[in-house]
């Protein structure tokens, strides 16, 4: 049984699918809390609750607030597994903006299991772009200026599979009204555009 705890904001369409996901694994998920500006009581109804795995999803100014408050209520150790969806900082814990001490935090964090993206694929496959991820790296650390986002293979992808799905409508228009000019009509609030942009999406090969 898993208990899951996420900031109220935290990419919400994620997380609940990863919950659906775990249910239909078999995995029971005992209770689903988000938060926004305060977690005491969140950590209180976590430890009554009696789960021992819990699926976190916050920033990293949230993950020392609640690991600081996780200590003092004792839930960590080796009755307890943290899994964290963590895209943070290196020593993001080291700040000093709780009221725990270093060792307290590091005590709460020892056997926590965090999981970070993956910025970009680690094939040498030659993508839609005519490119690989490795080559496509090289330009950007050129034009980026070394301003470097760490989800910035995620917006390429994002621009690549929207335009793929914009090129792919005509199978919904038709191809002589794709032709004449379809994309110039384009209209985000109606919904055959709607239907047509989904449907483009789901069956776009993101590779």
């Amino acid at each position: 049984e898993i208990y899951t705890l996420s900031l109220h904001d935290a990419l919400p369409i994620s997380h609940n699918s990863l919950v659906k996901d775990l249910e239909q694994s078999g995995i029971k998920v005992g209770e689903s809390q988000s938060f926004a500006d305060e977690i005491k009581v969140e950590i209180g109804k976590l430890k009554q609750s009696g789960v021992r795995i819990i699926l976190g999803n916050f920033n990293e100014t949230w993950a020392r607030r609640i690991f600081c408050e996780a200590y003092k209520e004792k839930l960590y150790g080796r009755k307890y597994q943290w899994l964290i969806v963590a895209a943070y900082d290196p020593f993001w814990w080291r700040i000093e903006d709780t009221n725990c001490t270093l060792r307290e935090m590091e005590a709460a964090l020892e056997g926590a299991i965090l999981f970070d993206v993956l910025a970009l694929s680690k094939t040498n496959t030659v993508t839609i772009s005519g490119r690989t991820a490795d080559e496509y790296d090289d330009i950007y650390q050129v034009v980026s200026m070394e301003q470097n986002s760490r989800f910035h293979g995620y917006a390429y992808d994002g621009v690549w599979a929207l335009a793929l799905a914009l090129h792919n409508t005509y199978k919904y228009f038709g191809h002589e009204t794709y032709k004449a000019g379809l994309l110039n009509s384009f209209d985000y609030k109606d919904k055959a555009w709607e239907a047509a942009i989904l449907q483009s999406l789901d069956a776009t090969d993101r590779k």
